[in-house]
């Protein structure tokens, strides 16, 4: 088979994943008739409904997909996790469509998968000239560049004492930023007056 039942109801073959790369592996090499196949996922934490892992077993068997078929409850109670494994009905062109076919049957009854647990696995089938397909493509990711550092230190003669104040004139030679400047000429303010004092005293003494 080459895709999914659900094609027929207008899902698709990758209804309520085909974001999640990750929960069903894409691309998988083609799947044989017999082929053992382990599919687990965990319950989500807020389901509509409460139903029991005993009966995706049978709902896989009676739409075709499996037999053989098992699934029970393998850990957790407010997050269980169940586990499914049977053998494939058919042939399928990629293990992929018999996951996504296994996701799409269990939660056309009603059934509560969070996606992004699921851990699928089939045994690979490589028929004779089988082919790879290719891998898939798109943009490449950007790289990463740092543009180079273009503050420099402003030349003395865009530097004016007279029009700048003395808190941004030191920043402007220095080739700081005028708050550091400015902090700059709050000190250099505070030491000069206070030279100052000291003079007036040593004067006063005299």
């Amino acid at each position: 088979m080459s895709c999914c039942r659900a094609c027929d109801s207008g899902m698709g073959c990758t209804s309520g994943l085909g974001h999640l790369m990750g929960a069903i592996q894409q691309q998988l090499p083609p799947a044989n008739a017999g082929a053992p196949f382990t599919f687990d996922f965990n319950e989500p934490l807020v389901r509509a409904v409460f139903n029991s892992p005993e009966d995706i077993a049978g709902w896989l068997e009676a739409a075709g997909v499996s037999y053989n078929t098992t699934s029970y409850k393998l850990a957790g109670i407010l997050h269980p996790y169940v586990r499914v494994q049977g053998n494939a009905n058919a042939y399928w062109d990629s293990g992929s469509d018999l996951g996504f076919e296994i996701y799409n049957t269990i939660i056309a009854n009603g059934y509560d998968v969070d996606p992004a647990s699921i851990n699928f696995s089939v045994e690979p089938y490589y028929p004779a000239k089988y082919k790879a397909p290719p891998a898939p493509v798109g943009s490449p990711a950007p790289t990463a560049t740092i543009s180079p550092n273009t503050s420099t230190a402003s030349s003395s003669s865009q530097c004016d004492l007279q029009t700048m104040g003395f808190g941004n004139w030191a920043a402007c030679e220095l080739g700081i930023s005028p708050i550091a400047g400015a902090a700059f000429g709050g000190v250099g303010a505070l030491v000069g007056v206070g030279m100052l004092a000291l003079i007036v005293l040593v004067a006063f003494k005299r």
